[in-house]
């Protein structure tokens, strides 16, 4: 308030003895209050298992967890759109209509049409195999030529 005085405390004024006191005999007989506390407690718990929070507190922890995963998955259903990956599309088409758009000196750099493929041994026993396969067999080369086309 703007017009009081501020009021000061001496030292003299403050009284020397401790205003907080135990009652009388509050000590002696504490240490058997207690163990008889911890005892009815234990005892509680003995006869109803754990106490129902403790039990409650798991279950809250799980239910809060699954609703916040069931909001997260909503929030994720509801605002991204997933239609554009369900639908079928042909990669081709969309590349040959839209040749304009790609830089084609820069995938040129990164992939050569007229390199051949490097054949490995394995495939080479492969179409060993094949190859003696069909010659043993005697395999009509038109049969397979109508399978390829």
């Amino acid at each position: 308030m703007p017009g009081r005085k501020p009021h000061k405390i001496r030292l003299e004024d403050i009284p020397k003895e401790n205003p907080l006191k135990a009652p009388e005999g509050y000590f002696e007989d504490f240490t058997m209050r207690l163990h008889d506390r911890i005892a009815r407690e234990e005892a509680q718990q003995t006869e109803t298992g754990k106490p129902w929070w403790q039990t409650a507190r798991s279950q809250m922890a799980l239910a809060a967890s699954l609703l916040l995963l069931a909001v997260f998955a909503y929030g994720i259903m509801r605002f991204i759109p997933f239609e554009r990956f369900s639908k079928n599309i042909n990669y081709a088409e969309a590349v040959e209509n839209n040749l304009e758009n790609y830089d084609i000196d820069l995938l040129s750099d990164y992939y050569d049409v007229n390199a051949t493929p490097e054949s490995t041994p394995e495939d080479t026993a492969y179409t060993t195999a094949v190859i003696t396969y069909l010659v043993n067999e005697d395999v009509d080369l038109g049969l397979i030529m109508e399978d390829l086309h």
